[in-house]
Parts: structure tokens; C-alpha cells; sequence
């Protein structure tokens, strides 16, 4: 089998002797380094959307840190920091993004949407003036252009509350309206998980083999109480949807997860995606995480300490992880968390090349 077999039999719960390496497409360029990687077995993983969003009486506003420009589309970059605002009938409502700045590979919400409780008001209009149709044919064509040298994902809108805490509010304004103004806040996640269900719709029966919620989720934020009761309904939900249309749900779990851990394995999904081990800061051991969420792939991304590290720890340190997992668990291995770039080919590499060892072995 080749490394996409492998990797979508590992998420459907197939044992397998092999503990396969992916990487995000967008975490660093093309060139001789993903050559490299990929030559040792790395797989690429793509994420794209299903749906399209057309948005009514809503005009969108962009103004960069010199420059405002007016436009009708969110899909422009700008160095630095940007403003983007939404005007509609009931209101206008802004928030500030900046790229990342040492990696390059993200933009971060340095201002959020909601400031104030009249802003719950505006995201709920512009939530219920959004319409989803198919976006199939962009998922073709990247399975097309990646062929079995990649995976391509259903890229979701995160879970509402998540949507509502990353996205929409942040940690302080969510917490404070939610313990001072409960029925505000809940009022704008019955509409998200309406349009939610919409998109999954879609989603359920997009060519996509893996449909895919970057939820970023953390128990520092997401408390159990929160995770019971708005996301454990909302993941079994969709989890019954996708799993009738033969697909695979795989939610990005990254944060500290030892106090959900109990919870994620009452819940329906088949893949804890990004799962961050131990020693890049995360409080669930991975022996631990195996034996609770027995029947789901965990995905677990590379710790970044590694980066500076030599290649014979690092060689140690996988020869290890490898006897942890016991080849009889599902477990796969991800670049998909940002990695000190002077370490990054060092340490891809070597990562590859002792998982690679096993294929050499029954070779």
C-alpha cells in the first residue's frame, strides 16, 4: 500500500505496521525540502473548503495600517496588520488581523468582532444573511493535482462555540458575556449550529474522503461543562451525517486535553487531529490518550523542541515514541504546528528517515 492508503485505512480503523508522517501543504513551500520529505514517505495534506458563502446586505470593508481600500471580497493579504469591517443594516462591526510574523504561515486575530454586546446583533445578521452552495469542484481538482502523493480535506468553519471563542469574541469577551449575558451568547450559537448543519449537508456529500474541523481545541478555554454541552451534541451530530455518507470526521484537538480526555471518548469522531504530545507542553500522555480513545486514529503533531535538538536525539527520541505505540494502535504523525526553521530540515528529515526504517525492514 502506498502512504495515502495507509494513512486513510489508519482512519477507518485498520490495524497497520507503520506509523505514516504527514505534513500540511501550507506549513512550508514547495521546493527541495517537501521533495525530500515526501521521497522518505511524507504525505501532503490539503484542506479545502466544500462550501462557497454568499453573503447578502453585507459589504465588507478592508483597510491596511497606510492604505483603506473598499472591496467586496475577505481574500485579499496585506503585510502588517489589517482592519476588516463589516457594514450591514443593523450595524457595523470591525476586527483587526495580523500575519504571523515568525512563521509566516497564519494570520492571527489581534481585535476581535464582538467588543460590546450590540455586536452579537450584527454576527448573528450577517450569519443569517450567509447562503452555502457546493464548492466540489476545487476539492477535485486538488485531489486531481495531488493524485496519491496527498490527502485532501474538507476545510469546516470550527465548531460554534469554538467559532464563537476563537473566531467571533475571544477568551475575556466570551467569558464575560457568557456568565453576565448567557442568552445573548446562546442565541447567536443556535443560528451558527443552524448553518452548520447546512454546511455539513454539503460537506457529507463533497468528494473529500475526511471532512475536517480546525477547532483548536483546549481545555484551558473549552472547560468540560462547555465541551458537554455544546460540543459533545453538536460533534455526534455531524459525526452520524458523515459516518452515513461513508466519510471520516477528524476535529483538531491541539491544546491540553487531559481533563477532556473522558469526554473525546464519548464522542463520535474518528480522528483527534494535531494532538500535542507531552513534550511540546500538553498534559495527556500519549499511552494514556491511546488506552482512552481506543478506536479512534490519533494524530499527534511534532513537538518543536525537537528543532533544536541534534539528529541523534531526535533519532532516540522517535525510536521511543515508536515503542509506545506498539504498532498495534492508530497513530500517525504530523508536521502541522509550526517549527523553528532552523531545525526544520533536520528534523523532518530524520523524522522521516527512522519511520521509514520499518519499510525498509519488510522490503
Amino acid at each position: 500500500m502506498n502512504t495515502k492508503e495507509i494513512l486513510l485505512g489508519l482512519y477507518r480503523k485498520k490495524a497497520c505496521e507503520q506509523i505514516p508522517l504527514t505534513f500540511y501543504s501550507a506549513l512550508f513551500p514547495t521546493g527541495i525540502l517537501e521533495r525530500t520529505v515526501r521521497n522518505l514517505g511524507a504525505l501532503c495534506v490539503k484542506s479545502v473548503s466544500p462550501c462557497m458563502t454568499e453573503t447578502k446586505n453585507v459589504e465588507v470593508e478592508i483597510r491596511t495600517e497606510h492604505v483603506p481600500i473598499s472591496i467586496r471580497e475577505n481574500s485579499e493579504v496585506y503585510l502588517g496588520v489589517w482592519t476588516r469591517t463589516y457594514h450591514t443594516p443593523v450595524g457595523s462591526i470591525s476586527e483587526k488581523i495580523r500575519r504571523d510574523s515568525a512563521y509566516g504561515t497564519g494570520n492571527w486575530v489581534v481585535e476581535h468582532l464582538i467588543k460590546k454586546a450590540s455586536d452579537y446583533r450584527v454576527v448573528k445578521y450577517i450569519l443569517e444573511n450567509s447562503t452555502y452552495y457546493e464548492n466540489y469542484q476545487a476539492i477535485r481538482q486538488a485531489q486531481d493535482d495531488f493524485g496519491q502523493d496527498g490527502v485532501v480535506y474538507a476545510l469546516m468553519n470550527r465548531a460554534p462555540l469554538q467559532r464563537l471563542i476563537v473566531s467571533w469574541a475571544g477568551v475575556e469577551r466570551f467569558c464575560l458575556d457568557y456568565y453576565d449575558q448567557r442568552d445573548m451568547v446562546e442565541q447567536l450559537l443556535l443560528v451558527a449550529q443552524e448553518k452548520e448543519r447546512v454546511a455539513y449537508q454539503i460537506a457529507a456529500s463533497c468528494p473529500a474522503e475526511v471532512i475536517w474541523s480546525p477547532d483548536n481545541l483546549a481545555e484551558d478555554v473549552t472547560e468540560p461543562k462547555l465541551y458537554e454541552k455544546y460540543l459533545l451534541p453538536f460533534y455526534n451530530e455531524q459525526a452520524k451525517l458523515i459516518h452515513k455518507h461513508g466519510k471520516i470526521y477528524a476535529v483538531h484537538m491541539d491544546g491540553r486535553l487531559a481533563h477532556l480526555a473522558n469526554l473525546i471518548g464519548k464522542t463520535e469522531i474518528d480522528v483527534v487531529e494535531s494532538f500535542t504530545l507531552p513534550e511540546g507542553g500538553a498534559n495527556l500522555p500519549l499511552e494514556k490518550a491511546l488506552k482512552i480513545w481506543k478506536g479512534k486514529t490519533i494524530v499527534a503533531n511534532i513537538p518543536a523542541s525537537l528543532a533544536l535538538q541534534n539528529s541523534g536525539y531526535i533519532k532516540q527520541y522517535m525510536r521511543g515514541l515508536k515503542e509506545k505505540i506498539h504498532y498495534r494502535d492508530n497513530f500517525v504523525l504530523q508536521y502541522s504546528e509550526d517549527i523553528p526553521r532552523v531545525g526544520l530540515a533536520k528534523t523532518l528529515c530524520t523524522i522521516a528517515d527512522v519511520l521509514a526504517e520499518d519499510t525498509r525492514r519488510e522490503g
